[in-house]
């Protein structure tokens, strides 16, 4: 249909699943009402819409192109894949034993290195809880994401107003997490992060090329150097007393409260700025899904 007797992509008034902007300069929220030309992905207010039905306006050079954001990715789902394929391989391994081996195995439990899979998978699911419960806060995330060229992921990507956090889950019931400083008179001093009090810290180490990877994406794009932090988030760790976090050289080790204040802190990225990274790193970081 041509509305207003004009030629020319025709807009249908829907409400909007995320939020745009008119270029008359007029902000529509995602839920509300607005026109909408699916084949350009542009958006335009109802009142310049109005304009446009009544003779006094051109929608196109009205409408400001939609930026619509990928898909944040399933939290977990590479780790939760891989538990229910070493699942299916044992079921299948089991199935060629005897009935009387087949009763004995049922009797046992699972093995360690499957269940670990699946509570890896929780540990996400926990963190991208986290992250949704800040996002009134500008924070946006991203979950389970591809490292380019390799097959390992990158578990969350956090971008809020202090810059962005590439955030590693560990899941270790009940074990106590610290800082330990070694080395003095005739060494040189460093910090080595402890779990249930063995030396972990080639956890922090093992974040270094997820964080290269989101670098990479970042300078090759236009937006200009931005602040990167890697994060290990330590989901069922004691921390010491009123300690939410601590940070061995750039990396932040926290649980989920000081997961929360470390995202939503104050910085100098802006809402544009954040959709602006969020979007970049989700077309060229690809989900796992």
């Amino acid at each position: 249909m041509d509305i207003g007797g004009m030629v020319g992509p025709q807009p249908e008034v829907i409400r909007l699943r995320y939020a745009g902007r008119c270029r008359c300069g007029e902000s529509v929220a995602a839920g509300e009402r607005a026109g909408y030309v699916r084949s350009e992905r542009r958006v335009v207010c109802l009142h310049c819409l109005a304009d446009r039905q009544a003779g006094r306006a051109d929608l196109g050079a009205l409408a400001a192109e939609v930026v619509v954001p990928p898909t944040p990715g399933v939290a977990g789902g590479a780790a939760r894949r891989e538990y229910e394929r070493r699942v299916a391989a044992r079921e299948a391994e089991l199935a060629t034993r005897s009935r009387l081996g087949r009763w004995w195995a049922s009797l046992g439990t699972e093995p360690q290195s499957t269940r670990a899979w699946a509570l890896g998978a929780l540990g996400e699911e926990r963190v991208a809880a986290c992250l949704h419960a800040v996002s009134d806060s500008g924070v946006l995330a991203l979950h389970d994401r591809r490292v380019p060229g390799r097959r390992s992921n990158i578990d969350h990507i956090a971008v809020g107003p202090a810059g962005i956090f590439v955030i590693d889950a560990k899941r270790y019931e009940n074990a106590e997490v610290r800082m330990r400083r070694v080395g003095g008179l005739f060494t040189p001093r460093r910090d080595e992060l402890l779990v249930r009090g063995r030396v972990r810290t080639a956890l922090v180490e093992g974040l270094a090329r997820q964080v290269d990877a989101v670098r990479t994406v970042l300078e090759a794009g236009t937006l200009g150097s931005m602040p990167v932090t890697p994060v290990l988030c330590f989901i069922d760790g004691r921390f010491p007393l009123f300690t939410k976090q601590f940070r061995l050289g750039e990396t932040a080790v926290v649980g989920p409260r000081g997961l929360a204040d470390l995202v939503t802190g104050p910085g100098p990225l802006g809402e544009e700025q954040r959709l602006a990274v969020y979007c970049l790193l989700g077309e060229r970081l690809r989900s796992m899904t």
